[in-house]
């Protein structure tokens, strides 16, 4: 997926919601997206409470988001609800939006623990 993010140049959005994506699943796609120039959207939160296929990503994942944030142009939305990112994943996201001019929507409702039963 990374390969095809880099050289497309049409995608305007990207819906990875409800793919069990953790920390370690975060690297291989956002390193793609620092030099691409038409995503606008990116969804990586959880759409509906109880959902059973839902991301995981914490702090640690946000750590690699954030550089692609400080260089990414195009990005207008970010949606991170209901992953467990907590209070250093939301400082990590304000500092990096200091460098960032082209985010206008951010959603981090429900930041909190998940637990799986």
């Amino acid at each position: 997926m990374a390969n095809g993010l880099k050289s497309n140049g049409r995608l305007t959005h990207l819906n990875l919601s409800m793919n069990n994506i953790e920390d370690d699943g975060v690297p291989g796609f956002i390193k793609a997206l620092e030099g691409n120039c038409t995503l606008t959207s990116l969804n990586l939160g959880i759409p509906v409470s109880g959902a059973l296929d839902y991301n995981s990503i914490t702090a640690d994942g946000i750590k690699v988001i954030c550089p692609m944030l400080e260089v990414n142009t195009s990005l207008k939305e970010l949606i991170l609800s209901r992953n467990d990112i907590g209070d250093k994943g939301t400082e990590s996201i304000a500092a990096a939006l200091q460098k960032n001019d082209s985010l206008v929507s951010l959603d981090l409702g429900k930041i909190y623990k998940i637990f799986r039963l």
